[in-house]
């Protein structure tokens, strides 16, 4: 048996949990190819005209790889935190997928931590009785992926990012470089074709990178408390608690926050953030909205102009700023 993962959304999330889950079980697992022109072109084509960016990338994905597998797995992730929801898009998958993919070979599950923990692994368990009848194998199962997934955790508090656990594999962060807070959705900024590879930009001018994935979600939760309401969104909570926790604890020289383009929460929470960050400093901020009609030469300049704003005059006087292009992402 095949199960494939396509490489969008929750990808970025969870996929060592699924692949060692899957692959304890006695289940090949397979992904779909990094995102591409592709790909991007697929989701754009099956996608329901309003759907953001990473929904019609996730689209893609699943169109690549439905033939190729026995199995589409598109779990419906409820919560992943206690008493918080996820973007309802997430809770349509399933349906949206076996219906505008015309896919007969989803295979899906409602996982939820809303209530605790145990409700997650209670339908994890019930995922695995749709490949095994066999409950000792299955708890098996569950406990080397729950092993899997907090290294990858504990790594992410090192500083490394998703991308690199899962794509680059040989990065080692230096947060001795200076140091800019990437935030939005995992799924955003870790995908290199939908973010115009952001991260590697950033890197190859001579900074590093922090994003919320960095921030474990109990801190970021501390810090939501800020609001006058915590939001029902935990990814509204991630980004938003996320950004003040890093503000404080690292030596900042800026901030960029990545939206997609049609999002509700991220262009509430991206107002929210930088109206509570000006409260505290007054540390530069770089808003980016991107689509599928985002070009990367405009987010080179900005990103350079932005580089030299924050870095550059820092450093140096102004007659040390290079020119645009010199030592820059265009030369």
């Amino acid at each position: 048996m095949i199960i494939g993962i396509p490489r969008g959304l929750y990808f970025y999330d969870f996929y060592p949990f699924w692949e060692t889950f899957f692959q304890e079980l006695g289940v090949e697992v397979r992904t779909s190819k990094p995102t591409d022109k592709e790909i991007l072109n697929l989701g754009v084509e099956k996608a329901v005209d309003d759907a953001c960016l990473p929904v019609k990338v996730f689209f893609g994905h699943a169109e690549y790889l439905k033939d190729r597998v026995d199995f589409l797995f598109v779990p419906r992730l409820v919560s992943e935190y206690k008493r918080t929801y996820i973007c309802p898009k997430f809770l349509g998958l399933p349906e949206m997928v076996a219906y505008r993919l015309k896919a007969k070979n989803i295979l899906s599950q409602d996982l939820t931590f809303y209530k605790n923990w145990w409700g997650f692994y209670r339908g994890i368990y019930a995922l695995g009785k749709k490949i095994t009848p066999k409950s000792s194998k299955i708890v098996k199962a569950i406990y080397f992926a729950k092993k899997r997934q907090k290294e990858f955790l504990q790594k992410k508090k090192l500083g490394y990012q998703p991308v690199d656990l899962l794509e680059l594999k040989n990065y080692t962060p230096d947060l001795k470089k200076p140091l800019f807070a990437v935030i939005g959705h995992a799924y955003n900024i870790n995908d290199r074709h939908a973010s115009m590879d952001l991260i590697y930009k950033i890197r190859r001018l001579g900074g590093e990178v922090l994003t919320p994935d960095n921030v474990p979600f109990k801190e970021a939760l501390q810090k939501a408390g800020n609001l006058p309401k915590k939001p029902f969104w935990s990814f509204a909570v991630k980004n938003f608690g996320g950004a003040l926790y890093l503000n404080e604890k690292y030596p900042l020289k800026g901030i960029i926050s990545v939206n997609s383009f049609g999002c509700g929460p991220d262009s509430l929470i991206t107002e929210l953030t930088e109206r509570y960050l000006k409260k505290v400093n007054s540390l530069p901020i770089l808003n980016l909205t991107v689509d599928e009609h985002t070009g990367e030469a405009g987010l080179i300049t900005r990103l350079e102009a932005f580089w030299d704003m924050t870095v550059e005059r820092s450093f140096a006087g102004e007659s040390n700023v290079p020119a645009h292009g010199q030592y820059g992402l265009g030369s």
